[in-house]
């Protein structure tokens, strides 16, 4: 087809979206999730990875946002 809506509908809320911000804290209500282990294996060990609706999110020890990946989670 001409193309494929690959989204889970897990999206997280605008608002939300709009405060993953290297270098800012993780938003309290971001309902941060842990990532599945396999996928954490093969991802950098220097941070703590969460997925915040269908974003990768990398946090250091104080919580603050050191990279995001939008859009890549199923």
């Amino acid at each position: 087809g001409e193309g494929a809506d690959m989204s889970s509908g897990r999206s997280a809320p605008a608002d939300i979206e709009a405060l993953l911000v290297t270098g800012q804290p993780l938003p309290a209500r971001a309902d941060a999730q842990p990532v599945d282990p396999k996928l954490a294996a093969r991802l950098p060990q220097d941070a703590t990875w969460l997925a915040v609706g269908e974003n990768l999110v990398a946090v250091g020890a104080d919580q603050r946002i050191s990279r995001v990946y939008h859009d890549m989670l199923p």
